[in-house]
């Protein structure tokens, strides 16, 4: 898992004005299962599994994307 604050991954996604849904359906589209309440307990880091990891991970590359214009 990436070294970054979990919390962050929600404040990035409002900037981009990103929803937690709308996230989770571009982690989805990569091939990794998750709704938004399974993105909303990764990064409040509830429950600490591989998926949760895996989540974390495909949404900070995502968010990354988007900041770097890659829409």
């Amino acid at each position: 898992m990436a070294n970054h604050d979990h919390f962050d991954i929600r404040v990035r996604a409002l900037r981009l004005n990103k929803t937690l849904t709308s996230l989770a359906s571009e982690i989805n589209d990569r091939g990794i299962p998750c709704v938004r309440q399974s993105l909303s307990r990764a990064i409040h880091n509830e429950v600490k599994t591989r998926r949760d990891g895996d989540i974390i991970n495909a949404a900070d590359e995502i968010l990354k994307e988007h900041e770097q214009g890659g829409e």
